[in-house]
């Protein structure tokens, strides 16, 4: 009788004792600790981690040092402010340079928006920016011909012919100006927009700094006519 006494007083003991649950841990190259459940692990290629949040995270085996895990107790103890500084360190290491993005759009139209991973509407640059360039060269050749021909026949339609081309080849040249700079001023947007979406992703609520293409229209007391202005607005 003692024997089944002292049993069930085991049994009333270990079952009331907290569940030994493991949460697991992502220790990452750059420092950074993500905690939550590995829901999906592709041996040498990626790993997905599901946080208390519920967000959803993917790391690729390069990025990864090592796994962990913690008893699940400890978690609950552990300061938001841990889940927060991982998170700006994960935003840290993915946000998108303003500077760098306009030094691509140098070299390349469209750069900026490629960079923040618009890749429709950097192509769309880009076509324009081809298509400018390539109309600039033809008239800009077609104005050499008219104009040899002229100095050679001193033919009033000849002169004619090789002004008509010498306009369309400085026409060709605004609209170059033009799209890099409708391009650029976009491409500080499609930036933006792509921290706007990692910041909300990762939760931050840090103060941003932004700059917003303004148009209005104002009449002037002077010319007696409505003028269009263009400017640049920026945040901090």
């Amino acid at each position: 009788m003692k024997k089944l006494v002292l049993a069930a007083l085991i049994l009333f003991v270990t079952s009331s004792l907290p569940a030994q649950e493991y949460i697991d841990v992502v220790h990452l190259k750059n420092g950074g600790l993500i905690k939550g459940i590995i829901i999906e692990n592709v041996p040498n290629d990626k790993v997905k981690i599901k946080t208390r949040d519920g967000s959803i995270f993917v790391f690729k085996y390069s990025e990864i040092e090592k796994f962990t895990k913690e008893e699940n107790q400890k978690t609950e103890k552990i300061d938001k402010k841990d889940d927060k500084n991982a998170n700006k360190m994960l935003y840290d290491e993915l946000e998108k340079s303003q500077a760098l993005g306009c030094l691509f759009t140098l070299f390349v139209p469209g750069g900026q928006h490629y960079y923040a991973k618009e890749y429709v509407t950097g192509t769309m640059y880009l076509t324009l920016f081809v298509g400018a360039y390539t109309s600039m060269i033809i008239n800009a050749n077609k104005f050499s011909k008219a104009n040899d021909t002229y100095k050679s026949t001193v033919n009033p339609s000849d002169k004619q012919k090789a002004d008509k081309y010498a306009k369309y080849t400085v026409y060709s040249i605004y609209a170059l100006l033009g799209i890099k700079l409708v391009d650029v001023l976009h491409g500080f947007y499609s930036i933006d927009n792509y921290n706007d979406m990692l910041k909300e992703k990762f939760k931050i609520t840090s103060g941003t700094q932004k700059i917003y293409l303004n148009t209005y229209t104002a009449y002037d007391d002077i010319y007696k006519e409505q003028r269009y202005n263009l400017g640049l607005t920026m945040t901090f």
